[in-house]
């Protein structure tokens, strides 16, 4: 994901909201999401951590380190502390790469592997 000047994202979860039908699917083919990781590609001279709100935590983009996080039980169940956000970038820009782990191996929509 690429981040330039300014940018951010507003607080949010990884996690799948049951609630919305796509996500019920998904959940159906591939499990709940249960963890992320997020990659910093870059040093970013100013802005862009990776905020944690409820946890007043907050991790710095810097060039081959990583933040991981859980959020799942194992059981279907989450933690909504794992709400985050990205801060605005100040100056410069954010390169990261992201991956979500899955409860079992992740089947695309249409797929002729989709288990219903």
């Amino acid at each position: 994901m690429y981040y330039p000047t300014g940018a951010g994202s507003e607080p949010h979860h990884d996690y799948l909201a049951p609630t919305n039908a796509a996500n019920r699917e998904s959940i159906a083919r591939s499990g709940q999401r249960v963890s992320t990781l997020v990659t910093y590609l870059n040093d970013v001279p100013e802005g862009g951590q990776t905020v944690f709100p409820q946890l007043g935590l907050a991790v710095s983009p810097i060039r081959g380190n990583a933040c991981y996080f859980e959020y799942g039980d194992g059981k279907g169940g989450v933690d909504a502390r794992s709400l985050h956000a990205s801060a605005a970038v100040i100056r410069g820009e954010k390169w990261v790469m992201t991956k979500w782990m899955r409860e079992r191996r992740f089947v695309a929509a249409g797929s002729q592997n989709s288990i219903r």
